[in-house]
């Protein structure tokens, strides 16, 4: 039988062999075509920077220039020798000047300035001499204030240039020599640290800076004698009756003044004493209904910031550091409490009768900053900033992001240690009988707030 094609396979057929012919052409034209975007290499030098001026600076000095006109410049180099130290920095073909910093010392040194091409040509060097001003770890170092403080000893210090420095500190063993005991890295351009654990007693201690090129200043050596540290309690042992009392809420003081009071609505009773009874399971609950209610008129049921309550402590006395605890529930940073605040210190609460008029009006004007009174938190004249707090996590969350969606097993164990803020060391002289908590922000928007327990540390006033 003989086969036959019809047209549509005749078009398949005539399709394919096409294909076949030219496909090998389409190649060779293809590679043909192909084109080398390297840039072209070549052994020729690029010409040297010209018009060099310097301005010095603490530590080192910038080097403005002008460039040559090569169409393969890729940048300048510098390279100078601090002490044995050799150092190299760069600058792209965008800018016209290049920083050299790390130098050791006032003094007069010696850079060599190449141009380098993209083919790794390098010019001939373009020698231009520099005198640093005195490097920033000196000034640091010069700077430099330390005090006695609870347990440990108080740094401050000026950074003017924000560079990164360590400042490390040794104590003397009963052999005579040093030990190392600590260390703090710091850029701020008003620094300060705090160095704890040491017993209030007499004793020798070196003082170590040094910036990020090993450069190190004249070491420090000094008589310390930390104070004693001791718990400022809130219970009587003896009694078990509460020393610590939320002022303003037997009186009713606290209306003026907007401060949060007992959940006496929620717990029936006075529980401010279960903020500091030993027991991190019972917490002290304060209502933001009772500021709904008595202040500003509004069906909002979220909390309103800042709030603010008075803690009377019973007694004067200065203030070296505290811990908080939160409620351990699950998950964890879910119960609503404070997780960015500040406390303040004075030694005299204003009465009602003290401000404007005396009317509410006048006093909560003067108590709070909420923007539907015309608060201007006045009050903070009168009053000292002791702390300025932000729980922080070991893994980088913290309350100002006001993310805890991720705890690790390290933010768990932190979070049941309970968290340690530092007080102001410049006021570890100074007395305080009151204490007004502000807070910011709260870790969940409900309207209460809750705290496990509180604990404070320092030393009575012999007042």
């Amino acid at each position: 039988m003989k086969a036959t094609i019809n047209n549509n396979q005749m078009k398949k057929y005539f399709n394919l062999l096409m294909s076949l012919l030219i496909a090998p052409l389409l190649l060779l034209w293809s590679c043909d075509e192909v084109k080398d975007y390297n840039d072209p290499k070549d052994d020729v030098p690029p010409g040297k920077v010209t018009d060099v001026s310097v301005k010095n600076i603490s530590g080192g000095a910038w080097i403005s220039y002008k460039l040559p006109s090569d169409n393969d410049l890729l940048g300048v180099k510098a390279l100078v020798t601090f002490g044995e130290q050799p150092r190299e920095a760069f600058s792209s073909i965008f800018n016209d000047s290049i920083l050299i910093e790390g130098a050791p010392g006032a003094g007069e040194y010696v850079i060599n300035l190449y141009t380098v091409d993209k083919s790794g040509n390098v010019s001939d060097p373009e020698l231009v001499t520099i005198n640093p001003f005195t490097p920033p770890v000196d000034l640091v170092c010069q700077s430099l204030k330390i005090n006695n403080t609870f347990g440990g000893v108080f740094f401050n210090w000026e950074n003017e240039y924000s560079a990164d420095i360590a400042i490390t500190i040794y104590t003397k063993n009963e052999a005579g020599s040093w030990d190392w005991y600590d260390a703090y890295h710091s850029n701020a351009s008003v620094g300060k640290c705090i160095f704890r654990g040491l017993s209030p007693v007499e004793q020798s201690i070196r003082v170590e800076i040094r910036d990020k090129w090993m450069n190190y200043a004249e070491n420090i050596e000094t008589t310390v004698e930390p104070l004693y540290e001791e718990e400022i309690i809130g219970m009587d042992p003896n009694t078990k009756q509460a020393i610590w009392k939320l002022y303003g809420v037997e009186d009713r003081t606290c209306l003026y003044r907007g401060d949060l009071q007992d959940s006496r609505n929620i717990s029936g009773g006075n529980n401010f004493p279960k903020a500091f009874d030993g027991i991190y399971t019972a917490n002290w609950w304060m209502s933001e209904e009772t500021r709904i209610n008595n202040y500003i008129s509004t069906t909002d049921n979220t909390m309103m910031y800042p709030f603010y309550f008075i803690i009377d402590m019973g007694k004067s006395a200065s203030y070296s550091r505290f811990k908080y605890w939160i409620r351990d529930r699950g998950p964890l940073m879910s119960a609503p409490s404070p997780d960015v605040f500040e406390l303040w210190a004075c030694n005299y609460v204003k009465a009602p009768s003290e401000v404007g008029n005396g009317s509410v009006e006048d006093n909560l004007k003067y108590w709070t900053a909420w923007p539907e009174v015309g608060g201007t938190d006045e009050w903070k004249k009168d009053w000292v900033k002791i702390a300025d707090c932000v729980i922080r996590f070991p893994s980088g969350l913290n309350g100002l992001d006001g993310s805890y969606a991720t705890l690790t097993a390290e933010d768990q164990a932190f979070f049941r240690a309970g968290f340690d803020f530092e007080i102001d060391p410049e006021y570890a002289f100074q007395s305080f009988r009151y204490i007004r908590w502000v807070t910011k922000k709260c870790t969940t928007p409900q309207n209460m707030t809750q705290v496990a327990e509180l604990k404070f540390f320092g030393q009575y006033s012999n007042d």
